[in-house]
């Protein structure tokens, strides 16, 4: 198979959550696999140009874009039936999948509708002749799971945060409307509305905003007096190893290389040094705001804005402002 031929699609489906970083990762992987060949992302939903477009930095040579307001809301059914018709247009060499929940889903309804086998949960994928070699983490990461597959289009998913996205490139892209029939009246499936999830108990991974503690937070005291204020912003409580080992946090919390990689918006760092292993796990956050007493310590080098006093002071302030904020709120 030449890298001419080669011919990879992005499925991109924000009704379903997928986020631009899961997507981001994917057409890093997907111009990876086609090698010299086409890279397109294609976009299912209403009122969804706007995302289609800001692909391009990441690596999408056109947009496919399905716009329908039968589309409007996600139904997993429609969906696939969809993705499949323009699947069949076009001689597409593969199609990957957001490995997310609902992505791993959507891509083995796919599967069904084309009468293809869907290769879940990869960690690595690559082009070998006329197959494709998939590689898949088994027993809890232990072990890995080799398999060579023939027959396109390969339909795979890629779990989220495997390789992660490279640096964005401010280009231009083709946007390019697809028709494809869209079926009406009821489904077997019935969207019942999205429940925001509790930042308290939510998967690190999945948080928008963290706020973490490390060895300065000095005690469980200090660490309630963390949560409060993670509490008034809607945040997710992180930790640093320390932490974790004092106790004050449990380890699903622990940041770093041998914990949880995050990649919130705003990460708000109390008492936490920056050892090279917790700076792995937290320096790709779009905003770091890092408070130490220390004008010495390392994760001042990665923040954003970086606050030089006694961590008490300021989480005493912060949660009487966010107190008074929301008292103001509901006055």
């Amino acid at each position: 198979m030449s890298a001419a031929s080669t011919e990879v699609w992005v499925v991109v489906v924000p009704a379903a959550r997928q986020t631009e970083a899961v997507s981001a990762e994917l057409l890093g992987e997907a111009k990876r696999l086609a090698g010299g060949g086409t890279v397109r992302a294609l976009v299912v939903g209403h009122d969804v140009e706007a995302e289609g477009a800001a692909l391009a930095r990441w690596g999408a040579a056109s947009v496919l874009l399905v716009d329908d307001p039968r589309l409007v809301t996600y139904q997993p059914e429609r969906f696939a039936r969809v993705i499949a018709s323009a699947v069949r247009t076009e001689d597409v060499t593969a199609v990957l999948f957001a490995g997310t929940v609902l992505g791993s889903d959507l891509g083995a309804r796919v599967g069904n509708e084309l009468g293809r086998r869907f290769h879940g949960g990869c960690v690595n994928f690559e082009l070998a002749g006329d197959k494709i070699k998939t590689v898949r983490s088994v027993d809890e990461g232990r072990h890995h799971q080799v398999e060579l597959a023939d027959g396109k289009p390969y339909l795979l998913s890629l779990v989220p945060d495997t390789v992660g996205t490279g640096a964005p490139a401010p280009v231009r892209v083709t946007v390019e409307k697809v028709e494809v029939e869209v079926e009406d009246g009821p489904t077997a499936l019935q969207d019942l509305g999205f429940i925001e999830a509790d930042p308290r108990t939510m998967d690190i991974l999945d948080a928008d905003l963290v706020v973490a503690g490390g060895r300065g937070v000095g005690s469980t005291e200090g660490f309630a007096a963390l949560k409060e204020v993670a509490d008034h912003l809607g945040a997710s409580i992180g930790a640093s190893r320390p932490a974790v080992e004092a106790g004050w946090a449990p380890y699903e919390r622990q940041v770093g290389q041998t914990g949880r990689v995050v990649r919130p918006k705003l990460y708000l760092a109390f008492g936490i040094s920056g050892a090279p292993q917790h700076l792995a796990g937290m320096r790709e956050a779009e905003t770091i705001i890092t408070v130490n007493s220390d004008p010495a310590a390392p994760i001042h080098g990665v923040a954003t804005l970086a606050v030089e006093c006694d961590l008490h002071e300021v989480l005493t302030a912060l949660a009487a402002r966010l107190r008074a904020r929301e008292k103001g709120a509901r006055g």
